[in-house]
């Protein structure tokens, strides 16, 4: 056995330990609670998160190129104490080309009115494009929404769009299924 190599191995060992010791002594400081500072009790938030789900659905039965709208207000205001607004949601659609005229589509539209009407704008779209045989989805998950930091007023989704069934010509019914959900996150 070499006694030279076990003890230049023990420095190395000693030496290595020293620099850990020393390391972590240098940061026991900095993971002790901070004493000094008293606390105020206006100093304390709570963050509510609210959320609400819009679903919606249609078929288009007409054998002719026919309209669909709909329009849903979100229950929750938006103040300017809002810090988040997260949009999730899945949209599926078909929609085919008939022998004559265009291709149905539809537009989905998350728009916030503020309360002063010159301030309004629009959050999020999403169009639909001509599929043939397959459906398209389209997810879109929590994405932030931004543009309504200081502002107060509500958010309005609106669902405009057209289509027909072409089962007569060999085709099929189109349609759209959406499923969304907005929450936001206020500080009071």
């Amino acid at each position: 056995m070499d006694w030279k190599s076990i003890f230049k191995n023990r420095t190395l060992y000693a030496l290595v330990l020293i620099i850990i010791l020393g390391l972590l002594s240098g940061f026991a400081g900095c993971i002790t609670q901070d004493t000094d500072k008293t606390v105020n009790e206006d100093d304390n938030f709570i963050i509510i998160h609210e959320s609400e789900f819009f679903n919606d659905s249609h078929v288009f039965e007409g054998g002719i190129y026919l309209g669909y709208n709909n329009e849903h207000q979100y229950s929750f205001n938006i103040t300017n104490l809002t810090q988040t607004i997260h949009l999730n949601y899945t949209f599926q659609y078909r929609f085919e080309e008939p022998l004559v005229g265009p291709a149905g589509e539809v537009r989905i539209t998350w728009t916030f009115y503020n309360e002063s009407a010159d301030e309004n704008f629009i959050l999020h779209t999403v169009v639909s494009e001509p599929t043939m045989a397959e459906n398209g989805t389209i997810v879109y998950y929590d994405d932030y929404l931004d543009g309504f930091e200081n502002l107060t007023g509500e958010i309005t989704v609106r669902i405009s769009g057209n289509g027909s069934d072409q089962t007569l010509t060999g085709g099929n019914k189109d349609f759209f299924i959406l499923e969304s959900e907005l929450e936001h996150a206020t500080i009071i």
